[in-house]
């Protein structure tokens, strides 16, 4: 076939400006598309310094797959450099943002300009265009203030990525939100990655789409498109974790995993539980059902929880933490924050987790590294820890004190502060990339004509294309321990695109991205 020449482009936004452009964009191979395009975007715009004064550019990119039929595939690369040091900021998000945005055959939307203090720029993305505003109200408003204001102005169903208070200050610790689908529990989450900073030196307070579809991105063979979809489900809901562990437990599940569990011991997955009727505590899948429903309503008879980050995904590993109470946990994150206060601290007081969680949602910072950051400062400083302490830790935060700033640094900036103490440097978290070589990886099977590269190098290959592809990572453990996971990929790339990738191709062309 030919080349694909679906109705894609680039969007260009200008904020010093005030301009707004755009252009054609033509698919070429994998690596030109989500994570790929959007590294290669920066690397033409920018010099790869850092500073205010310099300006910045950040880029928004859904996958390849995104704004299709293709199951879990509604994740976002949001690239921009460093502020402060040399280097990119990558993060991968959850939501319909990705799906609304490539629906409108937008492969990637470009936001450039130089630090404006005070500046609130919010970009609004809608069926007739694009536009943009400066909303001075907006200024230092929290999360869930900001999210309000903007879907009352344009709608309850609007998608939006964007930044807290933290990001306005340009804190290392500041992560980007992004909502979840309209009308549910959670409303939105701040992502892990950081990144809220590159915002910040944009003087870019969020981006709002719109528009209502989610599926209609160009696809050159629909039939062919939904057969492979089709596929994609059963491998992925078929699989112990994807299907099993997942969907029951959530995101903790992993940490579970990682610690004490083998999934194919441990899980069963969806077919088998419903083929068997039985879960893995001797429950009848419909008694399980029955009583999470009975906790969820002495809760709140009215709520409506998002299982689901994006329309379309099969994998449903959200808000999976209904307490034993009836109470509902607000996002996975609070669970993850449990397990972190009780390995750093020794806590494990739910209503302690829950309110850190939603404080730092709040601020735009990411509570997890918050709590490692309390960690080191009391260290540091030689002061016993109390909940009531890590509470006010978070109140100088907000505050944005001399003390506050330092924790906002993360552990790199406090372990810098604090140079002359060797005993912290334990203690600083570290991209896990970074740790990579001391992960043991043994991957169940590979491509033929593979062979040559390491199991750690394959894995990393893969979850480049994933994410260039627009897939949830969470359902790798289904695509890379099937023999015909890969084939079912380079069907629906070639479904998608009219060209043909190899399953082969698929990974060499992630080890070619592999090297930011």
């Amino acid at each position: 076939m030919g080349r694909y020449k679906a109705l894609s482009k680039i969007i260009y936004v200008d904020l010093d400006r005030f301009k707004i452009s755009e252009e054609a964009f033509v698919f070429k191979n994998l690596s030109s598309v989500g994570r790929g395009l959007a590294v290669q975007l920066i690397g033409a715009l920018t010099v790869p310094k850092t500073g205010r004064g310099r300006g910045n550019c950040l880029v928004l990119a859904p996958g390849l797959l995104s704004g299709t039929k293709v199951p879990s595939t509604g994740r976002l690369v949001i690239a921009g450099l460093k502020v402060r040091e040399r280097g990119l900021h990558l993060a991968n998000t959850a939501g319909p943002f990705a799906q609304k945005l490539a629906s409108q055959g937008v492969s990637a939307l470009v936001v450039t300009g130089s630090y404006s203090p005070g500046r609130t720029a919010v970009i609004h993305i809608r069926e007739e265009g694009v536009d943009l505003h400066i909303f001075p109200v907006l200024k230092d408003k929290p999360v869930g203030e900001t999210i309000s204001f903007l879907r009352e102005k344009w709608g309850k169903d609007s998608a939006i990525v964007g930044v807290g208070p933290a990001g306005e200050h340009l804190l290392p610790l500041a992560g980007i939100f992004s909502t979840y689908p309209a009308r549910g529990i959670p409303v939105f989450s701040v992502s892990r990655d950081k990144g809220g900073e590159v915002f910040g030196s944009l003087g870019l307070k969020a981006v709002v789409i719109s528009t209502k579809p989610h599926f209609s991105a160009d696809v050159q063979d629909p039939d062919r498109l939904s057969i492979y979809s089709k596929q994609l489900s059963r491998l992925i809901v078929q699989h112990p974790v994807c299907g099993g562990a997942l969907p029951a437990y959530g995101s903790i599940t992993l940490m579970k995993m990682l610690q004490e569990y083998n999934p194919e011991e441990a899980f069963q997955s969806k077919a088998q539980r419903e083929k068997t009727g039985v879960n893995i505590d001797g429950v009848t899948v419909k008694e399980r059902e029955e009583k999470k429903e009975q906790r969820v309503n002495r809760a709140k008879k009215t709520i409506r929880l998002n299982r689901n980050c994006a329309s379309g995904c099969v994998v449903g590993c959200l808000n999976r933490h209904a307490a034993n109470t009836g109470e509902v946990l607000s996002s996975p994150m609070e669970n993850e924050v449990i397990a972190a206060c009780r390995e750093m601290f020794g806590i494990n007081d739910l209503h302690f987790a829950r309110r850190i969680t939603r404080r730092c949602f709040e601020f735009g910072l990411d509570p997890i590294e918050f709590i490692a950051s309390c960690k080191m400062l009391f260290q540091a400083e030689g002061t016993p820890w109390q909940l009531s302490a890590i509470e006010h830790m978070a109140e100088e935060v907000e505050r944005l004190s001399l003390r506050g700033r330092a924790l906002g640094s993360m552990t790199a900036g406090l372990a810098a502060l604090f140079a002359d103490d060797p005993a912290l440097q334990p203690l600083v978290t570290r991209p896990s990339e970074k740790e990579a070589p001391a992960f043991v990886i043994r991957l169940p099977y590979r491509e033929e004509g593979l062979e040559d590269i390491s199991d750690l190098d394959y894995l990393s290959a893969y979850t480049i294309a994933s994410t260039n592809l627009g897939l949830c990572l969470f359902t790798s453990f289904a695509l890379l321990e099937s023999p015909q996971g890969l084939q079912i990929l380079s069907n629906l790339i070639e479904a998608k695109t009219g060209e043909k990738i190899s399953a082969r191709e698929i990974i060499r062309e992630g080890l070619q991205c592999n090297w930011i």
